[in-house]
């Protein structure tokens, strides 16, 4: 017999015990709201529902657990359930619902289901989806590279504790000053030490007296051989393998002279937020 679309059938895989409890653990990145239900059939043939209540994550990544609040009269399945969140994006908040014994982690007895949680798209009995860009696209968080002092390149961008980030997008410009030099961006993918791991680099190189935009994006030969125009574009490949090894995205700007001003910048990543 089939159940309800995306909702699972009873089986034993998924057996309650009396005493029991369930318990929900998040990550996330924003201040989702998180709720949901689950149902359990005992053995007798009554039913029990197990409710969370509404709770707000904090967007520190942090883990942050709650409890459906009751434990199960007698032993039997767990049939069906969803647990909702609001986050606006895919790759926000990760969740895992399990069965416990009590509230410490080594009561755990069984994982209902785990997976990323947004806006209609809730998690439900039996997915289980594996935290970070294995599992599917991440969310699209945009990044302001604040102006940097003359002849200084933009701060590196750190990846937070609880997340996997690559590397989308980017803009900058830069305004060379009259000072000789031939100017080569690089981003550098760095770990916490830190110690270059790989890296993309410009297109061209920018030489004195040159105001140019540089744009990032995947696709792009990036050899930084030869002169951008005196005012115009200039590309930087960026790498479309996922760096989940990185820290921390490093700007640097070779040759840069001391007159040489970056602008305000953009940093485009798609991030998952993970376990921790």
């Amino acid at each position: 017999m089939h159940g309800q679309p995306g909702l699972q059938t009873s089986s034993p895989a998924y057996a309650i015990h009396a005493g029991d409890l369930l318990q929900a653990l998040c990550w996330s990145n924003t201040a989702a709201n998180i709720d949901g239900w689950f149902r359990a059939v005992y053995d007798d043939g009554t039913t029990d529902t197990f409710r969370f209540d509404r709770f707000t994550l904090s967007s520190a990544r942090a883990a942050s657990g709650e409890s459906s609040g009751h434990v199960a009269r007698r032993n039997g399945y767990v049939t069906e359930g969803l647990l909702f969140g609001d986050a606006a994006q895919r790759g926000q908040t990760y969740a895992i619902v399990y069965i416990a014994q009590g509230p410490s982690p080594s009561d755990v007895r069984m994982v209902l289901c785990r997976g990323y949680i947004y806006a209609s798209v809730p998690l439900s009995l039996g997915v289980f989806v594996e935290p970070g860009p294995a599992g599917g696209h991440g969310a699209i968080n945009v990044l302001t590279l604040t102006q940097p002092a003359a002849g200084v390149d933009y701060a590196s961008s750190s990846i937070p504790t609880g997340a996997i980030r690559r590397p989308v997008g980017f803009h900058g410009q830069l305004v060379a000053a009259v000072a000789a030099a031939n100017r080569e961006l690089v981003i550098k993918i760095q770990n916490s030490t830190p110690t270059d791991l790989a890296g993309c680099v410009a297109s061209e190189i920018q030489t004195s007296g040159q105001t140019q935009d540089y744009y990032g994006t995947f696709g792009i030969t990036s050899t930084g051989n030869s002169a951008g125009i005196g005012a115009g574009a200039i590309q930087i490949g960026l790498p479309k393998e996922i760096p989940t090894f990185a820290d921390r995205f490093a700007f640097v700007t070779f040759n840069i002279q001391a007159a040489d001003q970056w602008g305000t910048g953009l940093f485009v990543v798609e991030e998952w937020v993970m376990p921790n």
